[in-house]
């Protein structure tokens, strides 16, 4: 059941404890509303009766010992144990773990959360990560893992109760317009302005925009019915789990050989003839990944080109198997 007014974080909850779990990552640490979403979340998964475990990286040093993992030599393998724990574990009493201002984090812990993020998008465990503000240190090896995180997840936007008003969302004025013209759209807000490219991102943006307040189904924005199959192994997970594996190989010692033979295990398994990912059962959960992904790609885009825009654009687009245009001033 979802529960209104709770916001994103709790809808992505309430997935997750119904057995659609996985790995969301928030923007904006720093924000008020953001640290009273974090509170709702975890209140939420209280009344649930789930275990939790929540650190800041901004208060001290997070490593795998937050679960359970140790520090040298933990990787593939030692990640796909803990998450088969998870899992089961979560089979009893769901899971949740929120690890604050990734951005300072470890680069093992952060590729321990991307991990997770694949593994467990169909247990009662739900991962979640926030990025601050700050720049994170110049460390290669932390700037790709943050990259492998950013890729792993699901970017939303926490909401807060809503307040009544003189007039629903839905009957105010819109305060952004999106135009079309020919493969090229122009998104303005007041005196910004950016012009992009024509996307599927950007044109299921406009299905929202038209119609704040209203939600709208994934496989409805995808026009599709619930019943094709989607990839277990998405074409993005493929790659980085294939680069991964190269990496791997140019290593020495025992533990990179014994993580290049899980990786080789876990694409066999996921993909068949000619490296193609095999095929889950629920085309709804497909559209989400598709639906989400897309759409966070044009945002990523609007932010690339005016930050102030496209940052305002995130906090009121939702998400998720249900999505929707929520303006805020």
């Amino acid at each position: 059941m979802t529960r209104h007014g709770d916001g994103a974080l709790t809808q992505a909850w309430d997935a997750a404890n119904g057995g659609r779990g996985g790995l969301v990552l928030v923007a904006g640490a720093q924000d008020p509303a953001i640290a009273r979403g974090l509170d709702a979340l975890v209140a939420a998964a209280l009344r649930d009766g789930a275990e939790i475990a929540r650190a800041n990286a901004a208060v001290g040093p997070v490593t795998l010992a937050l679960f359970a993992l140790p520090v040298p030599g933990a990787g593939f393998v030692d990640f796909a144990q803990l998450a088969g724990r998870l899992r089961e574990a979560a089979v009893h009493a769901p899971r949740l773990v929120v690890v604050e201002s990734v951005e300072r984090a470890q680069p093992a812990l952060l590729r321990l959360l991307a991990f997770l993020g694949r593994e467990l998008h169909d247990a009662r465990v739900l991962i979640v990560a926030t990025r601050g503000d700050a720049a994170p240190a110049e460390d290669p090896a932390q700037t790709r893992a943050l990259a492998d995180l950013a890729r792993a997840g699901v970017w939303i936007s926490p909401g807060v109760a809503p307040v009544p008003g003189p007039a629903p969302a839905a009957s105010r004025p819109l305060t952004v317009s999106l135009v079309r013209s020919g493969r090229h759209w122009t998104l303005a807000r007041g005196d910004r302005h950016v012009v992009l490219r024509d996307t599927r991102g950007l044109q299921h943006l406009d299905r929202l925009l038209r119609e704040p307040g209203r939600e709208f189904r994934a496989l409805d924005l995808m026009q599709r019915e619930d019943a094709d199959a989607g990839p277990a192994l998405d074409a993005r997970a493929q790659a980085e789990y294939r680069r991964e594996l190269a990496s791997l190989r140019e290593g020495a010692g025992e533990d990179a050989r014994r993580d290049a033979a899980f990786l080789e295990r876990t694409l066999a398994r996921d993909t068949g003839l000619g490296g193609r990912a095999r095929r889950v059962d629920s085309s709804a959960e497909r559209a989400r990944v598709a639906v989400t992904r897309s759409i966070h790609r044009a945002i990523e885009t609007v932010t690339a080109l005016d930050a102030e825009l496209g940052r305002w654009l995130a906090a009121c687009v939702r998400t998720g198997h249900a999505c929707c245009f929520e303006p805020t001033e």
